[in-house]
């Protein structure tokens, strides 16, 4: 049997693209598609209004944020791309809201003389507080520092911690290379040494740390 060479193939779930050396648009593309698809099925759950808002939110986090955000924990992802998921999730929480998608409009008599307002009603902020959720980048960076904090405590002769420890990586402007180097990089905006992390992460109390420091990602209203 004749094996043909590809440059994207999937492997327990995920889309691995041999081009791109960490989480990249081949992945993200195929996530956010899985997300929109299982929206879609389950549109008369997530749509209908006779339905508590609460509910329909844990629906929602189990059948179609847990698609879009599989093994995220994992992901080294550009702003662009953290860009795409948090404006997909708002996608889904517009179309669960009666009036989602209403626009500020105006006076029809003075549309001609001041134009119409394109704004929406309900600002995104606002989205978030009438479905009692956060941006789902929360959730991921949550699961982040969730996967950071295993690895640091397993043995260092784990091929998994060798990896993320691995000195040699390179960045470039835009990206990191390394998932560890991602999540330092924010703790760090909180005044949170490195060795303090790795000592928080050891003695189980990392959340806890990032907790005190008012570290946004440190909620566990969104997964745990």
């Amino acid at each position: 049997m004749k094996i043909e060479n590809v440059t994207v193939f999937k492997y327990l779930g995920v889309q691995l693209d041999v081009q791109q050396c960490d989480t990249g648009e081949t992945e993200m593309k195929y996530r956010i598609n899985q997300a929109n698809a299982k929206f879609r099925d389950m549109k008369h759950v997530f749509q209908n209004q006779g339905i508590r808002l609460g509910t329909r939110i844990m629906f929602y986090n189990a059948f179609v944020r847990s698609r879009m955000c599989f093994l995220c924990g994992c992901w080294c992802i550009t702003d662009k791309l953290r860009r795409k998921l948090q404006s997909t999730q708002m996608d889904h929480l517009r179309d669960m809201l009666r009036g989602g998608w209403s626009r500020q409009g105006g006076p029809r008599d003075a549309q001609d003389d001041i134009g119409y307002n394109f704004a929406y009603v309900y600002r995104n902020s606002r989205i978030y507080g009438l479905t009692k959720t956060s941006t789902v980048l929360n959730f991921v960076d949550f699961q982040r520092a969730k996967w950071v904090s295993h690895v640091v405590r397993t043995d260092n002769d784990r091929l998994i911690k060798q990896t993320m420890f691995e000195v040699s990586q390179s960045t470039r402007a835009g990206k990191t290379t390394s998932v560890l180097d991602q999540f330092l990089k924010e703790t760090r905006n909180y005044d949170f040494e490195d060795s303090a992390v790795y000592k928080a992460c050891i003695d189980r109390d990392l959340f806890c740390e990032l907790r005190n420091r008012g570290v946004i990602f440190a909620s566990r209203l969104d997964g745990d």
